[in-house]
């Protein structure tokens, strides 16, 4: 056999042998990333299905009372297996009646309630009594991933109802608590009452303030 002829079996014999050393590379590459490339799809599958996903689909009940609101009532809809955190905020005049609202993770398919605890400070009734405001208005949001899920709900306050919450933190209850009259009785009688005391311990301070500064001038 010529040396030429050599030659032309040598590189074909290593066209072969480079064709099965990238055949065999190259599966190996793909059988490594299939778990990698499996988790990209099934993770953009599960972000496109969330991208398209209305309220509904998450959330299947969203109850809250619109007036004097005292929970707020979640059920997440029975087709989906994640478990959604749901955030809250409250915007509005009804935000410095109301303590910041926690998250809560829907874990289950049963219903969630979450308290709206309303906490009403002195200051905030004496400016309802001058005032003679009758609500007190705002909105609770309810969100979900980032603002994907953001609804809004109107709620209102009604004067009676924080003057009674007041006067159930004193552990005051009027003997008609829907005459709205009689709580306004009762409490203009606590806040002469607290000011009465406020100016006996400031009186009883300044007191003492002078006659200490007596005892140690005599010295």
């Amino acid at each position: 056999m010529r040396k030429s002829e050599k030659q032309k079996i040598k590189r074909i014999i290593l066209k072969v042998m480079g064709f099965v050393t990238g055949g065999t590379l190259i599966s190996m590459i793909l059988l490594i990333n299939m778990d990698t490339y499996s988790w990209f799809t099934s993770k953009t599958t599960y972000d496109l299905s969330v991208t398209a996903a209305t309220t509904e689909d998450i959330l299947e009940k969203i109850e809250i009372e619109t007036i004097n609101p005292k929970e707020i009532i979640l059920k997440k809809n029975n087709s989906i297996n994640i478990e959604p955190v749901i955030y809250f905020s409250v915007e509005g005049e009804a935000s410095d009646y109301i303590l910041h609202i926690n998250p809560i993770k829907l874990k289950t398919h049963k219903e969630y309630t979450v308290p709206i605890n309303v906490v009403v400070n002195l200051k905030q009734i004496v400016e309802l009594l001058n005032k003679n405001k009758k609500r007190v208005q705002g909105t609770i949001r309810i969100k979900y991933l980032n603002e994907f899920i953001d609804e809004e709900i109107n709620i209102e306050f009604a004067r009676r109802y924080l003057l009674k919450k007041f006067l159930e933190e004193l552990g005051i209850r009027c003997l008609n608590e829907e005459d709205e009259s009689e709580i306004e009785k009762q409490l203009r009688k606590v806040i002469t009452h607290i000011v009465k005391k406020e100016r006996l311990q400031n009186s009883k301070f300044y007191e003492k303030e002078t006659v200490t500064e007596e005892v140690y001038g005599s010295k």
